[in-house]
């Protein structure tokens, strides 16, 4: 598939197949099964390529210092680099990749979280009027 010039190939297909599908056995699926899985890890590209095509578009950007940040969470959960390393090979990563990775994540996610933000809007009436009838809801008890 081809989105806005982009091409998505079998390769990141398949790659993303993995990614997201680990917890499935293929062979357990019959061939209708497979094939929606199929489908929906295709729709799931096009809609990641959409996402970041639109952020590139707007000239979204992310810090590098918040993507530096990210990769050192995900490499505190390695006791040694040479671990970190050998899983990013296992995943068919390099160290670029994981950092492209990251950086598409935050950019989606800022994405995202401009156009929900944009369309959400909640009169200080409806705040007022839903904490009155949960009003125990929010109560604490007493303590000493």
């Amino acid at each position: 598939a081809v989105v806005n010039g982009e091409v998505i190939t079998e390769v990141d297909l398949m790659r993303f197949l993995r990614k997201t599908t680990s917890d499935i056995d293929p062979s357990r699926l019959d061939e209708k099964a497979q094939d929606e899985i199929l489908k929906k890890a295709l729709n799931d590209l096009i809609e990641n390529k959409l996402i970041l095509s639109f952020a590139k578009k707007v000239h979204l950007n992310v810090d590098k210092a918040e993507i530096e940040k990210r990769i050192a969470v995900v490499k505190a959960g390695f006791p040694t680099e040479m671990e970190f390393l050998n899983a990013l090979e296992q995943d068919g990563l390099s160290y670029k990749g994981l950092y492209q990775r990251i950086k598409n994540d935050i950019l989606k996610k800022k994405i995202i979280t401009i156009f929900v933000k944009r369309k959400i809007e909640i009169h200080p009436d409806q705040l007022r009027e839903y904490f009155t009838a949960h009003t125990r809801e929010f109560s604490i008890p007493e303590r000493i």
